[in-house]
């Protein structure tokens, strides 16, 4: 490896982790499946990039990032580490693909001290912060929340993972020295058994009810069909239905909501694109996203207040402590930029304005958590991740461009549509922009038709063998495929019955399936 490629590795983590690009790093870089391919493509491999970066995103399905927390650990490290080390290893690609998928995700989990430096440091930006509040100095409140912020993050992620590829490249020769039994239980956990537990994991958000219908039918369509096919290209028509809908709900909401305001001027989108960009950019242990908020707000509130000690309140309230679902808190944004303006001109209490953020941030987090990322994300993603599947199934040393493009398109023109509708809403509507959110049969039947499309496709995934597969030999003269799509439901679904245990943690599942295959291997089993 050379040390350019290392650095193209180093800025990969740092944009899967960045406010950047419109608030979608999250939703798009920081995604296994996209950040593996790049890691691929930076290394020359794209296909082995490709293929490692969405059986760790498999793994992924059912996480879900909830006030700061990590998971089973940072799943955008895990994806380049893990890409890494499987193009990087001396092994035939099925053993490195296969090591590269678990060490990337055991590796991912020094993203856990990255992340507490990084909330460390943004404590200090905050105070910063608050010193520019006290001054009435809205601008440095902004551009403490942005410049600086984005420094320190780069500082901290690029340097760490080029720091970390280069360590691979130089160590990969000594994997030769690990011990057989242990390559192969390794190997196996990362080509046929973790994959089983991403998607028990997943099936906590939609094992009930029709889902369950759903992904058994997902399974047998897989298993009838005798290959992907089919289901990639149903796939895409999802992924297009989504994009397609997404831009033209963006075209149709806005006119609606436009029709239906008041007569008082419409806000500036300034406020929007900040809080879009720059929502987690001095995400902080003290306050998580009240810096991004008060960047938000902050020229709005210099244009509207005239005297420093105006605008130092008015930074201050939304300085404090605050956390939500990023997309749908847009609706937050502009319904405290509306009561600013009304109370700058003697209609609004500052106490309203304090409780109505305070108690509208927890409801929109509890409905926009399993709606955005139980729902919608995994539906998009185990799309994508079958079309992935599919390509290199036909041709497997093909870049595996069309999946994730596809879900970069679709997830993107998603999120963009939702955080533009909500911010709009909160302008047009005020306060019960929150109401007829909540109280929308059109949100609820799109979460559950969501919930049902994530069903059947990990379904299919349950049944594809590059996901999950015996780990052992089985008898001459069975029905292979029968027989293996057979265990891989029962491994799934044991896992799942285990993952709804409170005691049992995924990450520890994953060492149970790691010392299992190796048990395995040591008894010549595989």
């Amino acid at each position: 490896m050379s040390l350019f490629q290392a650095l193209l590795i180093g800025l990969i983590y740092y944009l899967a982790n960045t406010s950047f690009l419109c608030g979608l790093a999250y939703f798009t870089t920081w995604r296994p499946m996209v950040n593996g391919l790049l890691v691929g493509l930076a290394l020359g491999e794209p296909a082995q990039g490709a293929l490692i970066g969405a059986l760790i995103n498999v793994l992924y399905l059912g996480y879900m990032s909830v006030g700061g927390t990590l998971g089973i650990g940072d799943a955008a490290l895990a994806g380049i580490t893990g890409a890494t080390v499987g193009i990087l290893l001396p092994f035939p690609p099925p053993t490195a693909t296969g090591l590269g998928v678990v060490v990337g995700v055991l590796l991912g989990n020094l993203g856990f001290p990255l992340l507490t430096l990084r909330l460390k440091l943004n404590g200090y930006m905050v105070r910063r912060m608050d010193a520019a509040a006290e001054l009435g100095d809205a601008r440095a409140v902004t551009w403490l929340n942005i410049a600086p912020a984005q420094m320190l993050l780069f500082v901290i992620s690029a340097p760490s993972a080029t720091a970390l590829a280069l360590a691979i490249g130089a160590l990969s020769p000594l994997a030769g020295l690990l011990p057989d039994a242990l390559t192969r239980g390794l190997s196996m956990t990362g080509l046929g058994l973790s994959g089983a537990l991403g998607i028990a994991l997943a099936l906590r958000f939609v094992f009930r009810g029709w889902g369950i219908a759903l992904f058994l039918a997902g399974v047998a369509l897989a298993a009838i069909s005798g290959g992907l096919s089919f289901i990639a290209h149903l796939s895409a028509a999802v992924l297009l239905c989504v994009t397609i809908g997404s831009l033209m709900a963006i075209v149709a909401g806005t006119a609606r909501l436009r029709r239906n305001a008041s007569e008082s001027p419409r806000l500036s989108l300034k406020p929007f694109w900040l809080w879009q960009c720059f929502s987690h950019s001095a995400y902080s242990f003290e306050r998580l996203q009240g810096s991004g908020f008060a960047g938000a707000l902050a020229p709005l509130i210099d244009h509207l207040y005239t005297t420093p000690n105006e605008r130092r309140d008015a930074l201050k309230r939304h300085l404090a402590f605050f956390n939500t679902e990023v997309n749908l808190g847009a609706v937050l944004v502009s319904i405290a930029a509306r009561m600013e303006a009304e109370h700058a001109a003697g209609r609004a209490t500052a106490t309203e304005i304090e409780k109505t953020k305070s108690s509208l941030m927890g409801t929109l987090a509890g409905f926009g958590d399993p709606l955005i990322q139980g729902a919608l994300l995994p539906c998009v993603l185990s799309s994508a991740l079958l079309i992935l599947f599919s390509e290199l199934a036909v041709n497997p040393r093909q870049p595996a461009l069309i999946g994730p493009a596809l879900y970069v398109a679709s997830i993107a023109s998603l999120i963009f549509a939702i955080g533009w509708l909500c911010y709009q809403a909160g302008d047009a509507l005020g306060r019960g922009a929150v109401v007829r959110l909540l109280g929308s049969a059109i949100v609820r039947r799109g979460a559950d038709v969501a919930r049902g499309i994530t069903a059947f496709m990990l379904g299919a995934l349950t049944a594809t063998p590059a996901v999950v597969s015996a780990p052992i030999q089985l008898p001459p003269g069975l029905p292979t495929n029968l027989m293996r799509i057979g265990f891989s439901l029962a491994l799934t679904l044991g896992l799942f019955g285990l993952s709804l245990h409170p005691s049992v943690k995924p990450f520890y599942a994953l060492l149970g399936l790691i010392a299992l295959a190796t048990l395995l291997a040591l008894g010549g089993m595989i």
